[in-house]
């Protein structure tokens, strides 16, 4: 995370990104990251983070991560939700699961229960790809409870 923390201001969502990111990140830049600046709040923080980190752990051990080729981007947009877009390429075809895992109950609970939003979880063969929809309105609060 950005000296941002210790500095008392605000995080960004590119914050969130590149710190939920970073593990997986690697010297060579696999994982690309484009959107605007938005401040967000602490549950988004965490709750994005969450989601984040999961979909990266996943991608290393089963994803375009798990292959020397394989590249991640993350987008993000804003209009009356945050839009965020995560699509795999460049690693291993990709099989539907049997089960639900944890990384689907973590989708679940993070973002509907916590933040009202909803998540797409796409299993295409090229790669895995993941839109997470959150309400504005939930971003921009910034005085809510952590």
């Amino acid at each position: 995370m950005s000296s941002r923390a210790n500095s008392g201001s605000k995080p960004t969502f590119p914050d969130v990104v590149a710190g939920a990111v970073s593990p997986f990140q690697g010297n060579q830049m696999r994982i690309a990251a484009e959107g605007p600046s938005l401040a967000v709040s602490p549950r988004q923080v965490l709750a994005l983070s969450m989601v984040l980190h999961e979909l990266g752990t996943h991608a290393t051990k089963y994803g375009a991560l798990s292959s020397a080729n394989g590249r991640v981007t993350v987008s993000w947009t804003t209009g009356d939700d945050l839009v965020v877009t995560w699509v795999e390429a460049g690693g291993p075809l990709v099989q539907h699961p049997t089960h639900r895992g944890f990384g689907s109950r973590l989708f679940e609970r993070a973002l509907t229960n916590e933040l009202g939003g909803r998540v797409e979880l796409v299993f295409e063969p090229s790669g895995v790809k993941c839109v997470i929809c959150t309400p504005l309105e939930a971003t921009n609060n910034l005085t809510g409870s952590a």
